[in-house]
């Protein structure tokens, strides 16, 4: 509207035909101009509001990546304490009596004739049994 108003206002104040028609060129050319700057800030606008929008995404993954760390090492604490209370309730359960107290029966370590002869409840390893052949036979064979 304010166009048609300025274009009227032109053709009233000059008399000239060619005159009029820049005048009126130049106002189309002024419109013309303002809808390319209108484009061109609108473009821009939507670059600066799509980086905006990058960053926030980015924000976004970076603080769920550092949920998820902190959560995964919340979860690594956790379990290395359950293996360490569980590594000492073993430890504490490997020996419950105490060092200078009785051991049952049932967990005492047989000794020379009370070992059973079965081949899993072995008391000496392969090699203290061959020191012990090697230590014993010249006894044996000099007499």
């Amino acid at each position: 509207m304010f166009d048609r108003i300025r274009g009227a206002i032109i053709c009233l104040t000059s008399s000239d035909d060619t005159e009029i028609r820049n005048k009126l060129d130049e106002v189309t050319f002024r419109r013309a101009g303002k809808v390319e700057r209108r484009e061109i800030l609108d473009a821009m606008g939507a670059r600066r509001r799509e980086r905006l929008h990058e960053r926030i995404r980015e924000y976004d993954n970076n603080e769920k990546y550092l949920r998820e760390q902190h959560r995964k090492q919340k979860e690594e604490r956790k379990k290395a304490a359950k293996a360490q209370a569980a590594q000492k309730k073993n430890s504490s359960e490997s020996f419950p009596y105490g060092p200078f107290k009785m051991v049952p029966a049932g967990r005492r370590r047989l000794v020379g004739g009370q070992a059973s002869i079965e081949p899993g409840n072995e008391i000496m390893t392969q090699r203290e049994k061959d020191a012990l052949v090697l230590t014993l036979r010249p006894l044996f064979e000099g007499s």
